[in-house]
This record gives C-alpha cells, sequence and structure tokens, in this order.
C-alpha cells in the first residue's frame, strides 16, 4: 500500500486522494529545472497534481507566486490542501482547469509540467489514473504550443518526459519558437539506456544547448552522491 503522505525538509505533500503519487520524474523536475532568471515573480505548475513540483519551486524562488492547475478535481482538492498546510501557503494556489480552456491573466515567468506521456495504448481500469497517465486530455503538441504563448519573454518552460521523445519534443517546441537550452539526461544506473529528460526552453535561441546528465542509483540500489547532493535541499 502506497503511503499516503511524503515528508520533505520543508512541507509534507499527502497523497491519499490523487491517482498519481509524489514520483521521482516530479521530484527531479521540481529540483533540477534551469531557468534563466532568478527575479522570478510568477510561476505556472501544469497537471499539478499532488502539487509537489509547485511547493518546490515556491521553495525555490521565495518571490514567486505559484499557480496550479489541474483537470482532475480531486487533485485539485488535495494540492490546494497541500498548499495550505506549508511555509508558502499565502503564495500558492490552485485551480481545476483544462489546459487548452484556461485562460492566463499574465505572463509567466517559468512554465513547468509533469505531463502525461502515454499515446496511443490502452488505458487503465482507473479512470483518474488513466486521466494523470495518458495524453488524451493534454496532447504534447498543445501543452507546448499553449506553455510558448503563456511565457513571458526571458521566462523558461520546462518539463520531463521519456528519453526516447526527445528528438519529438524539441521539434514540436522549435515549431511553436521554443528552443532548448538546458538538457539534462537522466540515467537510472549508468549501464542503461537513458531513462528521462528534463529540458528547458526559451523563446530566445541560445548560442548553444547546454546539457548535463544525471545518474539515480549505483549497482546496489542506493542512491548516487550526486543524486542526493542534487536534491539535498528537498530531501530529508
Amino acid at each position: 500500500m502506497s503511503n499516503t503522505f511524503f515528508r520533505f525538509k520543508q512541507f509534507i505533500v499527502n497523497q491519499d486522494h490523487t491517482a498519481m503519487k509524489v514520483g521521482t520524474d516530479s521530484v527531479l523536475l521540481g529540483g533540477l529545472s534551469t531557468h534563466t532568471t532568478t527575479a522570478v515573480s510568477r510561476i505556472l505548475d501544469v497537471g499539478t497534481g499532488t502539487g509537489v513540483v509547485a511547493l518546490m519551486l515556491a521553495q525555490r524562488y521565495p518571490q514567486s507566486i505559484v499557480s496550479a492547475i489541474d483537470i482532475d478535481p480531486d487533485a485539485v482538492h488535495q494540492a490546494t490542501q497541500n498548499f495550505k498546510d506549508s511555509p508558502f501557503a499565502n503564495r500558492l494556489s490552485a485551480q481545476q482547469a483544462d489546459y487548452r480552456a484556461f485562460q492566463a491573466d499574465s505572463l509567466y515567468d517559468i512554465i513547468v509540467s509533469n505531463p502525461p506521456f502515454f499515446s496511443n495504448s490502452l488505458t487503465c481500469p482507473n479512470k483518474k489514473r488513466t486521466l494523470a497517465r495518458h495524453d488524451d486530455t493534454l496532447p504534447l503538441a498543445d501543452l507546448i504550443r499553449l506553455s510558448a504563448t503563456y511565457l513571458s519573454p526571458n521566462g523558461t518552460f520546462s518539463l520531463i518526459l521519456p528519453y526516447d521523445a526527445i528528438r519529438q519534443t524539441t521539434t514540436i517546441a522549435e515549431k511553436n519558437a521554443l528552443y532548448p537550452r538546458h538538457i539534462t539526461t537522466i540515467f537510472t544506473t549508468n549501464n542503461k539506456h537513458p531513462k528521462r529528460f528534463i529540458a528547458d526552453f526559451t523563446l530566445s535561441r541560445p548560442n548553444t544547448t547546454t546539457h548535463s546528465q544525471l545518474t539515480l542509483l549505483t549497482p546496489d540500489g542506493t542512491r548516487t552522491h550526486e543524486y542526493i547532493a542534487a536534491l539535498a535541499d528537498f530531501y530529508l
């Protein structure tokens, strides 16, 4: 049985009412996405789930206002409660919204998403888990197009996806005038194919795309020193 909560250094994430629990992908996105400016005033988390990415960014950017949206009302309820119970409660809010119908009242300095990524695959009997994992309600092309529209001129759009989707993602992004500034490649262990990537996109084309990589586990299954160091501000 999954734990009903996940404890970080500065906040607790309850997850008893959400289909998708706190996972490595969301924590990596919240902790490792890189952004072009320290003057971050407005952040948008698309598909917030438990709210963990929004909470991590609120911790990283103490002057920011963080808005979170999700299509699942139970996820919004859970995120709202997690926000209220956090030290950043006055800077966080969540609302139920389909991103394709979302009306932003201003541009955002950071937009992040740990999006659903299964396409044309068998759905799960658990309808809420299907909603969270399959891209029927938010195809990747729509996510990228809308994020380009809502991003401030010096802002950053960051997302995490399976590594095999990297070419498709960067191609769609460039068609929407979003350019990869930094890409972090995530390996489970050193001897395996890359598992995930985090891409940080900007509206201005950089002179070059910088790259880094992170290996999560040693051969014996423990966290690597680099993984521990990368998330030292969050993990207990």
